[in-house]
């Protein structure tokens, strides 16, 4: 493990609270052999949560809404699940709301700016919000603490932290079946939990087959925010997943109505707005 000085921030609502940690901006090889092309995309520094979005983040949150406790497996430490990318999105507006910062959506999942304008730069994005695509795997992978090579960073384990599943992930061999309390395992370099496994995560990113060949083409993109499609990205795996699907470089797509019991999500937020 790093002993670099992780930076945080403590952010209380209602009875709960929850850590962000700082993601230091920096140029990384998006994929691996599974996931074609490898492909170099870089990103500014953001803010992530260090645990998925918990029950009892949620409710606090959502106590005034027809959805207070939607998951299948009960408890306040466990993530939130059954809850669909749209519900996500709304969680992330009424939190910044909540907070007094300006949301980071509009109507219709689109990113805006703290004067309510469509944006595709994420610095300037100030509410809470999902991670990109980009931003995930650049956090699951220990982001500016891994190693580097001709100073573009690489993922020196295959789950968030470790070669070795048991260590970081609730996955379908070890899970009974079930969710679990969030930060039961290992944390990755970045001071992570649950990045694999557990339950997977939402991104805002739509899911696009060719995304990672369209990015080659364009040489290297700073803070990319995905491609065209109909679904939405989701990654890390879950509790009822085998080990392939638990990989940091791993991606999936879905429906971004469908609610199921392994999916969940992460906050994320521009880096001055976390406080």
């Amino acid at each position: 493990m790093t002993t670099k000085t992780i930076e945080s921030a403590s952010i209380e609502i209602g009875d709960t609270s929850f850590q962000m940690i700082k993601v230091e901006s920096g140029t990384f090889w998006m994929g691996d052999k599974n996931n074609q092309p490898i492909h170099k995309v870089a990103v500014d520094n953001f803010m992530i949560g260090q645990y998925t979005v918990t029950q009892a983040l949620w409710y606090e949150v959502m106590k005034e809404t027809d959805m207070v406790r939607p998951a299948r497996f009960q408890g306040n430490t466990r993530p939130v699940e059954q809850v669909s990318w749209e519900d996500a999105i709304l969680f992330c507006n009424k939190l910044s709301q909540l907070k007094g910062q300006s949301p980071a959506y509009d109507e219709d999942g689109n990113h805006i700016d703290e004067n309510k304008n469509p944006t595709w730069d994420m610095t300037k994005v100030k509410g809470f919000r999902l991670p990109t695509e980009a931003e995930w795997e650049y956090a699951a992978m220990g982001g500016h603490l891994v190693k580097m090579k001709n100073e573009v960073h690489f993922a020196e384990y295959k789950y968030a932290g470790s070669n070795g599943i048991d260590d970081v992930a609730w996955n379908d061999y070890n899970s009974n079946q079930e969710s679990k309390d969030v930060g039961l395992k290992l944390p990755n370099q970045l001071g992570l939990f649950d990045m694999s496994g557990n339950v997977w995560e939402w991104c805002w990113d739509y899911y696009d087959s060719d995304y990672y060949q369209k990015c080659l083409d364009k040489g290297i993109v700073t803070n990319p925010t995905g491609g065209k499609g109909s679904d939405r990205v989701f990654r890390g795996g879950g509790w009822f997943s085998n080990p392939q699907l638990c990989r940091v470089s791993h991606r999936g797509g879905w429906f971004p109505g469908d609610r199921s019991d392994d999916i969940g999500f992460r906050l994320a937020c521009a880096f001055q707005s976390a406080g």
